[in-house]
């Protein structure tokens, strides 16, 4: 037996065990660190006259405190908040737009439908006139302040995936080097320094708040990392990055890509996600259905127009101007073909109002397969049409292909939000407004006016059941629900981000209590521990004088 090793192990362990608790305190308020807890051990003891004596103690291990699960499910519930929350911080600019009765569509739709009961009531006014004419180009005016507010959110979508993606990239190149570090301090101590698995976490945490992303850990403590489903962004401890650039059409908008593959549609968490789903599905389509209402608009103003005679007896033309519009080209296509889009004003009143009523808010993809050009819609990716000719139509639009194509050659075209740029008044003078059904002119004739005028509500859109007005409040009400639900899976991951947060520092945390207690502990069992070295010494001294 040897009372004065049993005090010293005592008094290095105890030691040990102060500078573990004291480095827990200093770390209280530091993000993403584990406490560490040391475990003693004693070593064998010893067989003295049949009787087992022991030995001391020594510290076998610092160990950090935590769990794989509650920091997955922590990485998990912040990548699903910051998806609902980005989701709705964008979405909710779009949503006060709309329904806003300074900067939405709604009040200047009926200031024209007020503006032409007022001129079917007054046909001989020349005042009413003007204000019609005033009313039409306010409204034109509506239309393109919301294109470029929504241009602009186009603009910041660009902009947010490529900061997005450059610090996840970022992040990425953080944790092949601490990959590094923990794969060297395995080989060299036999164990994962706390330090760095803590600093492992903390990576692993803000890569998830920009996408969702799954992590697999192999026995040398190096992670590699998956994204859009299984692409790997950190495997074999190389990076591969994640790229936003524009998607090859001119004047396309941005995609992600990892090794050229186009991953956007497999992004489902994080502040990309959201960025992403809000595009598709407010932005996009926002654009896209006011573009349906003012293409709409502007061809069954025409054509109701057209039935009627000025005061001077000349046949109604054109208030708008009609559409047409190009599509975008892919800079790969290898042919010289060029798709322009147009809607059919040769057809009776009847044949385009049917062809206005099968208008769809969304965008095409055309692609030369060889056999034909197949037809997409851009959105879910649905065939429309396999195998069409250079011409054809295809929901209430004409399509013509002008020029040679090879296979593979592809063209992408939104019509209904290059109908919002094409709005334009074309008429200029009031006598230029029919609204005699006279071919005499007759000034006191209002039939054509009160046609107009029956455009209100007219119920052309989703299936027969919306006028103009009613498609927009429709837009209205479908971005508002989409808001709101975005606010409300915000809040709801919100709790449960904090939630797992509670539970990963419950499990990991430092409590400043329980330290302070341990300490206090540690303070008592060290000065015992020296009262044995103590003894120990006067014990030997005594011995010593004893036999001298």
């Amino acid at each position: 037996m040897d009372m004065l090793r049993i005090g010293l192990s005592s008094l290095m362990s105890t030691q040990q065990g102060l500078a573990v608790a004291s480095n827990n305190i200093a770390n209280s308020s530091t993000d993403g660190y584990s406490r560490q807890e040391v475990i003693t051990a004693q070593p064998t003891s010893v067989n003295i006259g049949g009787n087992f004596y022991g030995q001391g103690v020594y510290t076998e291990d610092v160990v950090r405190v935590g769990s794989d699960y509650l920091e997955v499910a922590l990485r998990d519930t912040r990548a699903s908040q910051q998806y609902h929350q980005t989701n709705f911080n964008l979405g909710v600019e779009v949503d006060r737009m709309l329904s806003d009765q300074d900067t939405g569509l709604d009040k200047s739709l009926q200031h024209f439908f007020t503006s032409v009961g007022d001129l079917a009531n007054s046909p001989m006014s020349e005042s009413t006139r003007s204000v019609v004419l005033d009313s039409m180009s306010s409204l034109g005016s509506k239309f393109e302040n919301m294109a470029y507010v929504l241009a602009l959110s186009q603009d910041v979508v660009d902009k947010d995936l490529v900061a997005f993606t450059n610090r996840l990239n970022s992040l990425a190149g953080d944790l092949v080097n601490i990959n590094d570090s923990l794969k060297q301090s395995l080989a060299k101590t036999g164990e994962l320094s706390a330090q760095l698995v803590d600093a492992r976490y903390s990576v692993l945490g803000q890569m998830s708040e920009i996408a969702d992303i799954s992590v697999f850990e192999d026995a040398d403590g190096t992670a590699a990392v998956y994204v859009a489903g299984g692409m790997a962004l950190v495997a074999n401890n190389q990076v591969s990055p994640l790229t936003a650039q524009p998607d090859g059409f001119s004047d396309g908008q941005y995609e992600i890509y990892i090794r050229g593959v186009e991953v956007s549609d497999r992004i489902a968490g994080g502040k990309l996600g959201g960025t992403l789903k809000y595009r598709s599905e407010i932005l996009n389509s926002s654009e896209n259905e006011m573009g349906r209402i003012a293409l709409g608009f502007t061809q069954m103003a025409n054509v109701t127009h057209r039935q009627g005679f000025t005061p001077s007896g000349v046949a109604g033309g054109d208030l708008f101007a009609n559409y047409s519009s190009v599509a975008q080209t892919h800079a790969s296509n290898g042919g010289v073909g060029v798709m322009t889009v147009s809607f059919d004003t040769s057809g009776t009143v009847a044949a385009q109002t049917s062809l206005i009523g099968q208008l769809k808010a969304t965008s095409y993809e055309v692609v030369d397969s060889g056999a034909g050009y197949d037809v997409f819609d851009t959105e879910s990716g649905a065939l429309l049409l396999s195998g069409a000719g250079a011409s054809f139509t295809l929901d209430g639009l004409d399509f013509n292909m002008a020029g040679g194509t090879v296979v593979g050659d592809r063209f992408k075209i939104s019509p209904m939000s290059d109908a919002i740029d094409g709005y334009t008044v074309v008429i200029s003078s009031t006598q230029d407004f029919a609204n005699s059904q006279d071919p005499l002119g007759s000034s006191s004739d209002n039939r054509n006016t009160l046609d107009l005028f029956d455009m209100k509500s007219t119920s052309l859109f989703n299936g027969g059941m919306d006028s103009f007005q009613g498609a927009y409040s429709t837009l209205v009400a479908k971005v508002g629900s989409k808001v709101a639900t975005s606010e409300s899976s915000a809040v709801t991951f919100s709790i449960l981000k904090d939630q797992a947060t509670l539970n990963r520092d419950t499990e990991s945390g430092v409590n400043i209590e329980e330290e302070a207690a341990s300490i206090m502990k540690l303070q008592q069992q060290y000065s015992a521990a020296a009262k044995i070295v103590v003894a120990s010494r006067e014990l030997f001294d005594e011995l010593m004088h004893a036999i001298s």
